[in-house]
């Protein structure tokens, strides 16, 4: 018996203890990773976005990603530059999320190649089209999963550790097309009050890439008490009174 105690964001908070002395079936295996146990968590996270584009210069900007992992769903707040604000929902059942636009525009998001969804791992819930070969990535054992998106527009292919029931990397494919025309991956995690995060989340597509760092330093993890709920809402400078 294999017990874990993972967490991160991108972000699924939560821990996971599973029995794998047989291996699951990949309905099985995608059942545990869409619904690790949670006693109920969250995280406030601040970092900086580095975005390159072929024969552009290097652009860069803030971003701040809290969220809530509840027994029902997931509520986040994500602010980009700034100036940017979307509040995120998302059911852990089903994975049907919604991104609402609190200021600004989502032409940030677009121009970077960062989609709200990514940092819940909305991608998860997607129908399971089939299990490909085991592959290791960085020496992690991963069972690999082609899944199709919610929206039936893409196809997915993800990287998920075989002994944590986390993705490590996912690669999104037009409907019809052999070549992924974007790649996620997310690494370097870090432990923070007895939970993990992912510090790096690194995307990628034709001629350009954009790398997301968040901040060890600020990170603020901890364990939700509905008692003294947390705020996970950050104010922009233009809202300070």
């Amino acid at each position: 018996m294999k017990k874990n105690l993972f967490m991160a964001v991108l972000l699924l908070l939560g821990c996971v203890s599973y029995c794998t002395a047989a291996e699951e079936s990949a309905e099985q295996f995608l059942y545990k990773v869409r619904n690790f146990r949670s006693t109920g968590t969250y995280s406030k996270l601040k970092g900086q976005i580095q975005h390159r584009r072929r024969g552009k210069s290097v652009e860069n900007t803030t971003i701040y990603f809290g969220i809530i992992i509840q027994d029902e769903r997931f509520t986040g707040h994500l602010v980009i530059g700034d100036k940017d604000s979307f509040l995120l929902s998302q059911s852990r059942k089903t994975g049907t999320s919604a991104v609402t636009r609190l200021k600004g525009t989502t032409a940030a998001l677009d121009h970077i190649g960062l989609r709200a969804t990514d940092l819940t791992l909305g991608f998860l819930h997607g129908k399971l089209i089939k299990e490909l070969p085991k592959e290791s990535l960085s020496m992690a054992p991963c069972r690999v999963l082609l899944l199709e998106s919610t929206d039936k527009k893409e196809e997915v292919k993800v990287w998920i550790s075989s002994d944590h029931y986390f993705p490590l990397k996912a690669e999104f494919f037009r409907k019809g097309e052999k070549s992924s025309y974007r790649t996620l991956e997310c690494n370097g995690f870090t432990k923070r009050n007895a939970l993990y995060y992912a510090r790096y989340i690194n995307l990628e597509g034709p001629g350009w890439r954009t790398r997301v760092a968040f901040d060890p330093d600020s990170a603020e993890l901890g364990f939700f008490d509905p008692k003294n709920p947390v705020n996970i809402m950050r104010h922009l400078p233009a809202d300070k009174k």
